[in-house]
């Protein structure tokens, strides 16, 4: 019975160690570090699926990242941006401050959300947020929604 509790804590310790890798990933990938304030933070949130699995979908960027407790980060002036296939720009979150929560992989805030999509045909904006890393996000209060006309003639059939 013994060797069965160890077993099933495996996991969790396997899991404990693979967001500490995150967390000083992300940490030893910053400029500076000062008094457990780093900034210019960056780490990958996902990569697209097979066979584009080397091709960063959804990177979160932050000027200044400052570690919490329970494995989250508050990081300020953040940016969530999310990539096709070829590399080329999709979407661009951006807000003052937010919590990234290295375990649950998400990033959340109470504060203002922009959401601007390549080109500038979508713009939408809302007060608290969560992003999640299957590609959900939840705007919660006073979203406003802006959708541009695309500018190409259309031809009558």
């Amino acid at each position: 019975m013994r060797s069965k509790a160890r077993f099933t804590l495996l996991p969790l310790i396997l899991l404990g160690g693979f967001v500490a890798g995150i967390f000083s990933t992300a940490l030893s990938r910053a400029q500076q570090v000062t008094s457990m304030e780093a900034s210019s933070f960056r780490v990958q949130l996902e990569t697209h699926p097979p066979p584009n699995e080397s091709v960063i979908k959804t990177l979160l960027e932050g000027k200044k990242a400052e570690p919490l407790s329970g494995g989250k980060i508050l990081l300020i002036e953040p940016r969530v941006n999310r990539y096709t296939t070829n590399g080329t720009l999709e979407v661009q979150m951006r807000s003052p401050e937010c919590i990234f929560d290295t375990m649950q992989r998400t990033v959340s805030s109470t504060n203002l959300l922009q959401v601007e999509m390549a080109g500038g045909r979508l713009f939408t904006e809302g007060r608290g947020f969560l992003q999640t890393t299957n590609g959900v996000l939840i705007l919660s209060n006073q979203v406003h929604t802006v959708i541009r006309p695309n500018r190409r003639k259309i031809s009558a059939p």
